[in-house]
């Protein structure tokens, strides 16, 4: 009998602005558990800071940008696995 895993339940966390991405201090990489909702990274516009969060636990499935990209509204910027 093959031993089923818990099935992968990814999170999309997208951009709610235009702006420059910037991953907060520590950085956040993949694999990365979270145990509560975090700041992950925040989007610079017109000289306003404004944050990405988790929005719960979880772990880190994927960065989709680099600290200093150009993002548009609605672009993934990270994959959260919720199971």
């Amino acid at each position: 009998m093959i031993a089923e895993s818990a099935p992968v339940r990814l999170d999309a966390i997208k951009a709610d602005l235009v702006g420059i991405f910037h991953l907060s201090r520590p950085a956040t990489a993949e694999g990365d558990l979270l145990e509560s909702d975090r700041e992950l990274a925040y989007i610079e516009a017109l000289g306003i800071r404004n944050p990405v969060r988790s929005r719960g636990p979880g772990r880190i499935a994927s960065v989709a940008c680099a600290d200093g990209d150009a993002v548009e509204y609605g672009q993934v910027l990270f994959e959260i696995d919720r199971g």
